[in-house]
């Protein structure tokens, strides 16, 4: 959703200028702000698909879902107005923890009780079977690294 974000601002600012510029208008169009877009990604999200009584918001009696980001770090250092930098300098490196309905599912910046290696494999496997199975094959698809390389 951090990707997401800063492209709907920079998107609608690019539209909202393009319109404005072809009808001849010189003043500022109505732009969405820093807090709009994240409410976007957070409690407008959790409406569209009808959980916001349970999630998209801090409120009491609510999950606790949270993703907690670092502002310490060289691309979201020095904090000004924190929802501007979630929504405009920050990227998934600066992620420290997420909790989803209580559960950390990330912690001090490391997943916690994933198995990557497990899902990698999953993700080779099932890309091995759809090249099996189909008689299109394009020419950027390689035979996978195999496993040693990833040790």
């Amino acid at each position: 959703m951090l990707t997401q974000m800063g492209f709907l601002f920079a998107t609608d600012r690019l539209a909202a200028h393009e319109a404005a510029f072809a009808a001849g208008n010189v003043e500022e169009p109505a732009l969405l702000s820093s807090r709009q877009v994240l409410e976007f990604a957070t409690i407008e999200g959790a409406h569209v698909c009808g959980i916001e009584d349970r999630t998209g918001s801090i409120t009491v009696g609510k999950q606790a879902d949270l993703v907690l980001i670092r502002g310490d770090q060289s691309n979201t250092y020095p904090v000004i107005d924190p929802v501007s930098t979630v929504v405009h300098q920050t990227d998934t490196h600066n992620v420290d923890t997420v909790m989803v309905a209580g559960r950390f599912l990330k912690r001090d910046g490391e997943l916690v009780g994933a198995d990557l290696v497990g899902a990698r494999d999953r993700a080779g496997t099932s890309l091995d079977y759809l090249l099996s199975t189909t008689q299109i094959q394009p020419n950027w698809v390689q035979s996978r690294v195999p496993e040693e390389t990833y040790s």
